[in-house]
């Protein structure tokens, strides 16, 4: 055999070795099924358990003595009394001024408990509308709220009052 024959089975014989230890060592080998690939096989004695080192620190305390100067006054909020809601009676025409209702007029409507019905639009502007409130028959002054909507169902005003009977009677001069 010539040298250089002898150099390369050497090579060949070193390459293929280096091939079965690295496989073996990491854990790619079977001795009774030949070589396969698969994940080695890790062992966890205490599996979930982690060490921690405990730190021992000694407690703070802080003593501080508190003088009180001047005395602390509690100053009560003052209540003002809520202004009463105006009273309408059923049936009656009223102009609510409201900011930018546009020319198109919209939908008011009267809402009394769980009851909303339509109010009668006399007269819409950009800077009020005129309604006529629908006529009923109301034993004691409820609390009534009208709602100004836009064309588009915007709300735009919000007024509250307290309905009340239309008048028995009413004078002429």
């Amino acid at each position: 055999m010539s040298t250089r024959t002898k150099i390369t089975v050497s090579l060949v014989a070193l390459i293929a070795v280096t091939i079965s230890a690295n496989m073996v060592f990491a854990g790619c080998h079977s001795k009774h099924t030949g070589f396969r690939f698969h994940q080695p096989l890790r062992h966890d004695p205490r599996p979930g358990i982690v060490h921690k080192p405990r730190v021992v620190r000694k407690p703070i305390v802080v003593q501080k003595q508190i003088v009180v100067q001047e005395p602390v006054v509690v100053h009560k909020p003052l209540v003002q009394p809520v202004a009463p809601l105006p009273q309408v009676a059923a049936g009656s025409a009223l102009t609510i001024p409201a900011n930018f209702l546009g020319p198109q007029p919209g939908h008011v409507f009267l809402s009394i408990g769980a009851t909303k019905l339509p109010c009668q639009v006399l007269s819409w502007k950009p800077e009020a509308v005129t309604i006529t409130l629908p006529p009923m028959a109301i034993a004691a002054p409820q609390k009534a709220c009208v709602h100004v909507l836009m064309p588009h169902g915007q709300i735009m005003k919000r007024v509250d009052f307290l309905m009340v009977a239309p008048p028995q009677l009413i004078l002429h001069d």
